[in-house]
């Protein structure tokens, strides 16, 4: 079981990946998906390498993750999850999941992985998960979370200072 759990909540729109983003610039120890909106489009960016790529489907994509209005590509939304999974592998250091949402409420997204990270058997790695605070009561309890630190994006918090 992971032992060292963070959440980072706040409102939707006020800044959770962002800091994230900022804060896990200069380190080379942090590791998973970040899912910043860049010009108005939703996206995931891999936090070790940067890298930033679609999370919404195109046009006549037939294999989808709708949300509301959201379409999201279930083939980037599988490389969301791989980046994940190669961050699990590391051992050490953080690993981000970037977000848990109603996707995941309804056992899509990043659901399995989530579990999978939860169950592992390496509690050396810290995991940093970010839930938008109208649902953290609901992801708490769907995915039996005991033990963490819950940190609200408008407090200055001892995680972004290690």
């Amino acid at each position: 079981m992971v032992e060292n759990i963070y959440i980072l909540t706040g409102p939707v729109q006020s800044g959770k990946t962002t800091r994230i983003a900022n804060w896990a610039m200069e380190k080379n120890d942090v590791f998973g998906i970040l899912s910043p909106v860049i010009k108005g489009k939703r996206m995931f960016t891999d936090v070790h390498t940067k890298e930033i790529f679609e999370m919404e489907a195109n046009p006549g994509e037939t294999e989808i993750l709708m949300i509301g209005k959201f379409k999201f590509s279930k083939v980037r939304f599988s490389k969301a999850i791989d980046i994940i999974r190669n961050g699990m592998n590391k051992k050490n250091g953080w690993l981000v999941v970037d977000e848990i949402g109603p996707l995941e409420l309804r056992g899509e997204g990043f659901s399995e992985i989530l579990k999978e990270i939860l169950h592992s058997a390496s509690n050396q790695q810290i995991l940093l998960l970010v839930i938008r605070d109208s649902i953290l009561d609901e992801v708490i309890q769907f995915f039996s979370l005991r033990q963490f630190h819950c940190v609200v994006i408008d407090t200055e918090a001892d995680i972004f200072k290690k």
